[in-house]
């Protein structure tokens, strides 16, 4: 009997020794800390037009250094400066690709357009839980565009394209995708907390996550979302080529799985895939005599590996 107490004595404090205990996860920053971040993206968008399946796609591999320069009240501003973006747009078949490459050969007027965006600086301003609170100096990205040789009207119209990707909320919505959310309270494995973010485009779109701290382990923690997306504004009209105009009515959901550093709250590496399904809407102008539905699925996997210099 006093073997069968023992043991159960044994039992009782070790589910007390051996409990989790809650922690806290966020960011922290130290002015002159450097991060380089490395992003590698493949997304396909699958089309059905006029009886006929369409398939694009784009790969992205991109390069930010960031720096972090002064201390908030409640996290820190970083400068942040691309110093590579490449693009590979394959078209569907007969109609070619587009490759854009800020280190490729400038002979090529794409490749000069993107190089003149590399290494201009603009601020972050990032709270400890991984909320954006502001982007400035974005418009230094394509400060320059009419001393590329292009006409007024080319640089204008490249500027109006660009802007839809590096505007100060597509910018916002792009790095919170990437940051990962921290509740403002202690957390242990098995937890979940939520948050929302919008990413402002041609498909501006807004995510609902519900996150989930999965374990920690020896100094590091992998912490999961899943998220549904939904269009902001399906009556929005976006400009497509050859003066075609539309709007887009999407709707998916996005997994994210990011491996942290729990000591300082920085990700390491962020996997971030997403599923979509919808309509494009043709609207009727030009070569289009009535408006045209066409189905279409897009989806992408990106990976984000993050650095301290």
């Amino acid at each position: 009997m006093k073997t069968l107490k023992f043991l159960m004595l044994l039992i009782v404090i070790s589910s007390f020794a051996f409990s989790p205990k809650p922690k806290t996860l966020e960011y922290t920053f130290k002015i002159g800390d450097r991060y380089t971040w490395n992003q590698v993206t493949h997304q396909s968008i699958a089309q059905h037009v006029m009886g006929m399946d369409q398939l694009i796609e784009n790969d992205i591999n991109s390069t930010i250094n960031m720096n972090v320069m002064t201390i908030t009240a409640n996290g820190a501003t970083i400068e942040a400066r691309y110093t590579k973006f490449v693009m590979n747009l394959k078209l569907p078949a007969g109609m070619g690709a587009q490759i854009l490459d800020s280190e490729g050969d400038t002979s090529k007027m794409e490749n000069k357009i993107m190089r003149s965006m590399v290494d201009k600086p603009f601020t972050i301003t990032i709270t400890k839980h991984g909320n954006i609170e502001s982007i400035d100096g974005e418009e230094n990205l394509i400060v320059g565009f009419d001393q590329l040789g292009l006409s007024e009207q080319q640089a204008t119209a490249m500027k109006t394209s660009v802007s839809q990707y590096l505007s100060e909320s597509a910018i916002k919505g792009s790095f919170e995708m990437m940051l990962t959310n921290y509740p403002d309270k202690k957390v242990k494995a098995g937890d979940t907390w939520t948050n929302k973010n919008q990413v402002i485009s041609s498909f501006s779109k807004e995510i609902n996550n519900t996150w989930t701290l999965k374990e920690i382990n020896k100094g590091t923690a992998t912490v999961t979302a899943d998220g549904v997306v939904t269009m902001i504004d399906k009556e929005k009209i976006v400009e497509l080529p050859s003066n075609m105009k539309a709007n887009f009515d999407l709707a998916g959901t996005q997994k994210i799985t990011s491996i942290i550093n729990t000591s300082t709250g920085w990700p390491t590496e962020v996997n971030v895939a997403s599923e979509e399904k919808g309509n494009m809407k043709l609207l009727a102008g030009g070569m289009i005599p009535q408006d045209m539905i066409i189905p279409m699925e897009v989806s992408s996997k990106s990976v984000f590996r993050i650095e301290k210099k």
